[in-house]
C-alpha cells in the first residue's frame, strides 16, 4: 500500500512540474467563450396543468378538513338520559341504551353489540326483499 502511495505521489509531482505550454492563452480563452454561449439551454417545459389542479384541490380539501376540524359547530353534550338509536324500524334488540351503559361498555361490546342490530336489520331487508320480489312475481 505504501509503495503505491508513493508512485502516486510521485505521478502527482510530475505532473504539477510539468503544466502545458499555451501558445496564445487570449485565443484559447476566446474559444472557450464561443462554446460556451453556444452550448444549448434546456427548454423550458410548459406548465402542467394537471398538476396545478391537483394542487388546487388538494389545497381545497385540507382546506376543508381545517375548517370541519376547527370551526364546525360541535353537537350539543349529552347529559343524564338516554341515546336513541336511530333505526327504522327500531330493532328489536334495544331501542333505547342508558348513557352510562354506553359509555361504560368496551370497545369489543360495542362492536358485538352494533354487529347485532346491523345483523337484525339487514335480516329485516331481506325479508322487504322477498316480500317484493313474491308481488313482483304474483302481479306478472
Amino acid at each position: 500500500m505504501k509503495r503505491e502511495e508513493q508512485r502516486y505521489e510521485e505521478w502527482l509531482e510530475k505532473v504539477k512540474k510539468n503544466l502545458p505550454l499555451v501558445e496564445n492563452p487570449e485565443e484559447l480563452s476566446e474559444d472557450i467563450m464561443k462554446k460556451i454561449v453556444r452550448i444549448p439551454r434546456k427548454p423550458q417545459k410548459p406548465v402542467n396543468v394537471l398538476r396545478w389542479l391537483s394542487a388546487i384541490a388538494a389545497l381545497f380539501l385540507l382546506g376543508a378538513m381545517m375548517y370541519e376540524v376547527l370551526f364546525y359547530a360541535e353537537a350539543p353534550p349529552l347529559e343524564r338520559g338516554t341515546v336513541t338509536l336511530n333505526c327504522c324500524p327500531p330493532t328489536r334488540i334495544i331501542q333505547s341504551v342508558p348513557l352510562e351503559r354506553m359509555s361504560e361498555m368496551t370497545v369489543r361490546e360495542k362492536t358485538v353489540f352494533l354487529f347485532r342490530i346491523w345483523k337484525e336489520q339487514r335480516e329485516v331487508q331481506c325479508r322487504r326483499e322477498n316480500l317484493i320480489n313474491k308481488l313482483k312475481d304474483r302481479n306478472h
